[in-house]
Parts: C-alpha cells; sequence; structure tokens
C-alpha cells in the first residue's frame, strides 16, 4: 500500500473526528441555551397566551344585563337549594366566576419560581410534574404572597379557581392578572349557599365563630363585613369540572366543614393540602378525619407562616 495514501487517509480521519466533535459540541450548547431559555419563558411569559386557553373547561357563560342576580341569591339562599340546583349553578357561573385575565402578569417577584413554603414542590412531585391539571385555591389572598397554584399556573401551565372572600384583599388578587378564573366568596362549611359574618381580623381574616369572639374582634376595631358562601360542588359545577388535581385549603379554621361537605363520590380530588394548626385537634385529628374518606396522608410541612398536611386519593 502507498505511504503517502496511508498517512493523508490518516490525516483525512483525523480531521473528521475534529469536525465531528465541534459539531457536536454546538449542539450541546444550543441543547443547553434552548433549555435555559425555556425555563425562563416559563417564568416570564403567560403561559396562557400561548395557544387556545382552556380547551378542557367548558365555561359558558350567558349573562342578562338586566337580571337581578343578587335578588336572586338572597332567594337561593334563604331555601336552602340543594348543591347542585340548577338556578344556584347558573347564578355561581354568569353572575359570580370571573374569567381569568389576558393581560400580562403584574408580580412583586415575577422572577420568583415558586411563592409557597413548599407545598406546590412537593405536590409538583406526588404528581410527577404534571401539566395542564386544575386547581382549587381557597383562601387565595392576593394570588402571589404565600400562593401554592401560581407555580402550577405559570411553569406547568395549569389553570384552576381562586376563592378569596375578602373584598380588598380580592381586587389585589385581581390586579396580579392570574391566568386563573377569580371568585370573590368563601366555600361554604353547610351543603347549601349561605351568608356567613366575616371579619378581616388580619392577613388573612376569618368567619366569626360566635358572639363572645366576634365581640373580642369588635372591640379590637375590627369592622364584620358579610361574605356569601357556596359549597364547592356547585363552584365545581358551575366550571363544569369535577376533577381538581390539587386542592389547596387555607381558611383559617373552616378547613374541616369544607372538607365534610365535598361529595367525594361526584368529585375526584388528587391531592390536597390543609393548614391544620387551627382544626381543632390538630394535625392528628386532621389526618383521622382524611383518612377516614380514603385519603392517604403523605406529610406535614411547617415553616413560619404555614402549617399545612397533605394527602392523595
Amino acid at each position: 500500500m502507498n505511504k503517502k495514501y496511508c498517512f493523508n487517509g490518516s490525516r483525512m480521519q483525523a480531521r473528521l473526528l475534529v469536525g465531528l466533535s465541534v459539531v457536536v459540541v454546538l449542539a450541546l450548547l444550543f441543547i443547553a441555551y434552548g433549555i435555559k431559555d425555556c425555563e425562563q419563558k416559563d417564568l416570564l411569559v403567560n403561559v396562557a397566551s400561548k395557544g387556545t386557553k382552556y380547551t378542557h373547561l367548558p365555561y359558558n357563560v350567558t349573562r342578562d344585563s338586566r337580571f337581578d342576580f343578587r335578588k336572586e341569591m338572597e332567594k337561593l339562599n334563604k331555601e336552602r337549594v340543594k348543591a347542585d340546583d340548577p338556578r344556584l349553578v347558573n347564578l355561581i357561573r354568569n353572575y359570580y366566576i370571573e374569567p381569568p385575565s389576558d393581560k400580562p402578569y403584574k408580580l412583586l417577584e415575577p422572577g420568583r419560581r415558586d411563592a409557597s413554603y413548599g407545598q406546590a414542590m412537593f405536590v409538583d412531585g406526588t404528581l410527577r410534574n404534571m401539566a395542564s391539571g386544575f386547581f382549587v385555591d381557597s383562601g387565595a389572598h392576593d394570588g402571589e404572597i404565600q400562593s401554592n397554584t401560581l407555580f402550577f399556573e405559570r411553569i406547568r401551565g395549569w389553570t384552576g379557581i381562586l376563592i378569596e372572600p375578602q373584598p380588598q384583599i380580592y381586587k389585589q388578587l385581581k390586579d396580579k392578572h392570574r391566568k386563573s378564573f377569580t371568585l370573590n366568596a368563601c366555600v361554604s362549611v353547610v351543603p347549601y349557599p349561605s351568608t356567613v359574618k366575616f371579619l378581616p381580623t388580619s392577613f388573612y381574616g376569618k368567619m366569626v365563630e360566635n358572639l363572645t369572639s366576634e365581640a373580642e374582634w369588635k372591640k379590637k376595631g375590627f369592622k364584620e363585613i358579610t361574605v356569601q358562601c357556596f359549597p364547592l360542588y356547585s363552584i365545581l359545577l358551575a366550571m363544569n369540572q369535577l376533577t381538581v388535581d390539587y386542592f389547596s385549603l387555607d381558611v383559617e379554621g373552616a378547613e374541616e366543614g369544607i372538607v365534610n361537605n365535598i361529595p367525594l363520590d361526584k368529585v375526584k380530588i388528587r391531592a390536597i393540602s390543609i393548614e391544620y394548626d387551627k382544626v381543632e385537634g390538630g394535625a392528628d385529628r386532621l389526618r383521622k378525619i382524611m383518612e377516614s374518606k380514603g385519603f392517604k396522608f403523605l406529610v406535614k410541612m411547617d415553616s413560619i407562616a404555614a402549617h399545612d398536611c397533605i394527602f392523595y386519593r
């Protein structure tokens, strides 16, 4: 064999190897950049604006501006209608639930990936990074501070419903331009619609439990307000959505009454986090209650401002 040919062949092979190595390195850099770029977009870009909205939520609104829906709501409250009464469901759908914002987010910390105290990350792992799910956030506050659901909306492309009873806090929630439905009401602790006295006592506020506690708060200068409450089942029927992938429940003491009035034979809840420190009997009693309903206890999470138990079903 010609030595010159062998030499040229070896040199050509070397050049090919070098060229191939360069291509591989450039490809890896491109992939890495693409991943980083996608993560940044997930954090900073409105997920819901990337395509058609909420195709899995057949949410249809028919509103009549001449209809006195508040008067009709008073009537249904007095009648204590069932949670699945069509009149109630239609009222909630057409006159109480508000649609997601189509404006850019207006957050205090737009670069923060998770505003919760670890609940969102734990549930995300439990659900194996599930995309396009549905959540219920009861006690949503302003939609950002300590939010257990903002991560799922922005990063995983979920939607859901944010429920907040305090009118002033609800206005702050609306100003965040969340990409989920919103409801200025509370979740009922009874299986029918009703109004309750509500004291915006602090960062969160709470239902008035009895005349003694009401008098104590009034002495401190707090003024009660009247809030409309709906059973969770009614709200979900109004959304045409009876599967909840994650339910965040933080209502300053009304948690037990709410979970006891969810018809779990009709509503499917996968993961639920419940604030336990204001439940009588604490985490141990809450665990027994939830296990009796078929939920599996996963973890108790404690932080400066959050004391939750997380369950899965």
